[in-house]
């Protein structure tokens, strides 16, 4: 699949990218980890660590459960959100104990 401006993803996972394997596919993926709100009229004002990584669309064989090493450390894929009409990949995961 090609999107419009893809050669600038390539660049920008180059400039500011980390390594990152699914299986046996490695590439390169921005990591990222917010702070994130969740706010509910009845309970208590939580603010917790969201850790993703953006990877290129097609890049990886992604599955939620699935194992993804970011940066050397290992983690399990909770979900997966594409945005910017579809050209990158959010993944959110979760750090394995």
């Amino acid at each position: 699949m090609t999107f419009y401006g893809a050669s600038d993803l390539d660049i920008a996972l180059q400039d500011g990218g980390v390594p990152v394997t699914v299986g046996a596919v490695n590439g390169r993926g921005l990591e990222d980890a917010p702070d994130e709100s969740q706010l509910q009229e009845t309970a208590p004002h939580l603010v917790g660590r969201v850790r993703t990584v953006v990877v290129k669309t097609g890049t990886f064989t992604l599955a939620p459960k699935g194992d993804i090493t970011v940066d050397g450390t290992a983690y399990k894929i909770h979900s997966l959100e594409r945005f910017d009409d579809g050209a990158w990949t959010r993944v959110t995961v979760v750090k394995v104990n």
